[in-house]
Order: C-alpha cells, then structure tokens, then sequence
C-alpha cells in the first residue's frame, strides 16, 4: 500500500500486508511538533489495537515527504 496522508498531516501505511491482522504504521506529529511513529493492528468489527508508539526513528525517515524545489 502506498503511503497516504490523513487528518493532523498523519502519514498512514500498511506494514506486513499479508500480515493476519493487518498492520498499519502512522507517522505524524505531536501537539509540540515531535515526530511520532504508531503501529496498529486492525482487529475484527473496526478495532483498532496500538501495539507500537515511540519517537520517530531514522528508519522511517525514507517514507516522509521531500521538500520540492519548484515550490517557493
């Protein structure tokens, strides 16, 4: 799944596709503008399970936007 950017500027991705249940990684900021990485688990009836949050890692650093240089 491409990444995909939801409400508060949140990046949204699936990790483990054919993971049972799916997971899905958000990156975005706190309320003091820290970078945030949050991994879920999709459970049955629209649940929702939080099994990960932490600090943004460098590891993840290669799914966040690129600035553009043909923006002013």
């Amino acid at each position: 799944m491409a990444p995909r950017f939801g409400r508060g500027g949140f990046l949204f991705r699936r990790v483990e596709g054919a993971a049972d249940p799916p997971k899905v990684l958000a990156i975005g900021p706190d309320p003091a503008g820290n970078l945030l990485e949050i991994i879920w688990l999709e459970l049955a009836d629209d649940v929702q399970l939080v099994i990960h949050a932490m600090p943004l890692r460098p590891t993840f650093y290669d799914l966040l936007p690129q600035p553009r240089e043909d923006i002013p």
